[in-house]
């Protein structure tokens, strides 16, 4: 079992921070519109909730590519490493 720095960790801790900060923007950017704009609260819900979904949406996107971009690099690291 690897460690929380290995390499199968990297795509959730990129994922993860994603996550954080797009998340933190659309509710708090939101929050702010509504706000100055005078919106009412059911629709900045409702806008913040499809936003929270598109980074969910995205950020299991960014996950599997990420994780799938850090297969290859310690596939071709092994072989590299057979070679030598």
């Amino acid at each position: 079992m690897q460690t929380p720095t290995g390499s199968l960790w990297i795509p959730a801790r990129v994922a993860g921070a994603y996550a954080a900060v797009a998340g933190l923007w659309i509710v708090g950017s939101d929050g702010f519109v509504a706000w100055w704009s005078g919106t009412p609260v059911r629709i900045w819900i409702l806008d913040t909730g499809k936003g929270l979904l598109f980074v969910a949406v995205t950020t299991l996107l960014l996950h599997a590519v990420v994780r799938r971009l850090v297969g290859r690099f310690e596939a071709a690291e092994q072989a590299l490493r057979v070679s030598e």
